[in-house]
Formats: structure tokens, sequence, C-alpha cells
């Protein structure tokens, strides 16, 4: 375990942190909550667990295979045919695209996890001052499929904001859904 690790035995995994300077916020992330470590005026190291966040999954069950549908979002152009995203380019920083959306303004999005085998296209999207870590799995469903996007509430968003920013991503799956199932095989 790499130096100033914490390991998390529930989960199994660890998240590392560096201190910097001695009046420091550390955030450990990759972890299934957040927590952040800070030295208060009497120089005691004080722990605060961040609580569980709402979250909201949204849901399309399309008529093809998991490979097509996991084909077709892994590559993020595609993600253009939605209508919330336009001028879709890849940057030359770390696997990121950067686009237009309609909401966010200039914003940037990764894929920070994917897994053909498991169906995983996780991803993070960075824009309107937030960064939100989305979570995609493709399953097979009978002899089509069904994607799931779990989103978490990013920091900065009361629940009513939320909800908001999610509501036109109703349009975008059905536009998906179009595109997917007009496709000839």
């Amino acid at each position: 375990m790499p130096s100033g690790a914490v390991r998390n035995d529930s989960t199994n995994s660890f998240n590392s942190a560096v201190l910097i300077g001695s009046y420091s916020l550390v955030q450990l992330s990759y972890a299934p909550y957040k927590i952040t470590i800070s030295r208060n005026n009497r120089d005691k190291l004080q722990k605060v667990i961040m609580k569980p966040v709402k979250a909201v999954v949204k849901s399309m069950t399309v008529n093809r295979n998991v490979t097509e549908v996991y084909n077709y979002f892994e590559n993020m152009k595609n993600l253009e045919v939605g209508g919330q995203i336009a001028s879709l380019q890849k940057s030359n920083d770390n696997d990121w695209w950067t686009f237009d959306h309609a909401i966010a303004g200039k914003s940037k999005m990764k894929l920070v996890s994917s897994i053909e085998k498991y169906g995983i296209l996780d991803h993070q999207f960075v824009g309107g001052g937030l960064t939100w870590d989305v979570n995609v799995r493709v399953v097979p469903n009978k002899e089509g499929s069904t994607i799931t996007w779990l989103f978490v509430k990013p920091d900065g968003l009361t629940d009513i904001q939320f909800e908001e920013q999610l509501k036109n991503y109703d349009s975008e799956i059905e536009k998906w859904r179009s595109a997917l199932e007009s496709i000839s095989t």
C-alpha cells in the first residue's frame, strides 16, 4: 500500500493522500465516500465523513445487443446525437474530449473505466464549475440490452438543482434510442 494510504476493509480499496503545508485540506478520492482531513487552530486532526448524497438512475432499453450498444456509447462522437453536446473533439489532455454543452457551456469528458466484458463505460464530466462522476452499465435484456447511467449529485448543487440538471437527459436518451434502432445490421 502506498505511503499515506488509508485502507477501507469494507470495500477492499485504498485511497492515498498528501498533506501540503501545516494547515491543508486533503481530500481522499476513489472511495465510496469522501473523507476530508484538516488541521484546526489547536493543531488537532479532524476527520469529516461525508454522508451519501442523492443519486439518480436513468435507463434505456433498446432492441440491440450489448456489444452494439457498448460500441455505440464507447464512441464519444455518438453523444452529439442526444442534442445537448456539440463540437465534440478529442483533446491532447489525457483522453479528455472537449465540447460545448447546452447547459454547462465549455465542458470536457473522459472515460475513466471502460471494460467491455462487464459492460462498464464509467465517465467523468466537467462543466459549469461541477464535476460529475457517472457510472454507466450496459447489460443484456433478452434479445436486446439495457443501459443505465447512475448520477451522483456533485458538490455545489442542491437536490432540486441536481434533478433540474438531469431533466433534459430523458430527451437525449430518446434520441440515442432512435439512432441505435435505426442502424441497419
